[in-house]
């Protein structure tokens, strides 16, 4: 062990966080002693296939990418955070929002801004970034699994997301391209990068 007064040599990594910490502005390095009520409430979830969230009646959701059904439930939940204020920008952009989660360490994380996980860690900073680009207050409440209204929107397994083959998509571009948009697409089959999707993703 190094005591305060030791030299430590700092790895590429612990460089860029602190890079990252140094960037944070002024005003964001403190927070105030009491914040009001929350003007926003929505539960989210996250299960092995996919992700929901509701708020008021609006449901968003949307299925895991192939690289993203790799990754442990505490990652996967903590993502469906991210996803949810993502797609619910229009009613939670500056605004103190109460987040309903079922999962203890998702809410632990939360709570302190911080994990020891690198993989938590490394997300943990996208949804930070979020919240301080569209100025959102996060608070977080533990609901039992049972109640958390978002259950069945996670729950949904991908049985009809249907696509182009590629090589068939090419030659309708090739003949009557180019095209704008994919209509009724997600963010897994879409060909364009603009698309229309029924639910967030």
């Amino acid at each position: 062990p190094v005591g305060w007064s030791g030299r430590v040599r700092l790895s590429r990594g612990s460089l860029r966080d602190l890079d990252w910490w140094a960037d944070i502005p002024v005003q964001h390095c403190s927070a105030a002693i009491h914040v009001g009520p929350a003007a926003v409430e929505f539960s989210v979830d996250a299960s092995r296939h996919s992700w929901g969230a509701v708020l008021n009646g609006h449901t968003a959701r949307g299925f895991w990418s192939e690289e993203e059904l790799g990754q442990h439930i505490n990652w996967k939940e903590l993502r469906a955070v991210r996803y949810a204020l993502d797609s619910f920008l229009p009613w939670v952009s500056q605004r103190v929002v109460l987040i309903r989660e079922d999962n203890t360490t998702t809410q632990a994380i939360l709570g302190r801004y911080s994990s020891r996980s690198a993989t938590l860690h490394a997300e943990l900073k996208l949804l930070w970034e979020l919240l301080q680009l569209h100025s959102i207050t996060l608070q977080v409440e533990r609901v039992a699994s049972a109640d958390n209204i978002a259950d069945a929107a996670s729950r949904l397994i991908d049985r009809d997301d249907y696509s182009l083959d590629p090589g068939v998509f090419a030659m309708l571009e090739e003949r009557y391209g180019p095209h704008d948009v994919d209509l009724f697409a997600s963010h897994l089959n879409a060909h364009l990068p603009c698309f229309f999707s029924r639910f967030y993703c």
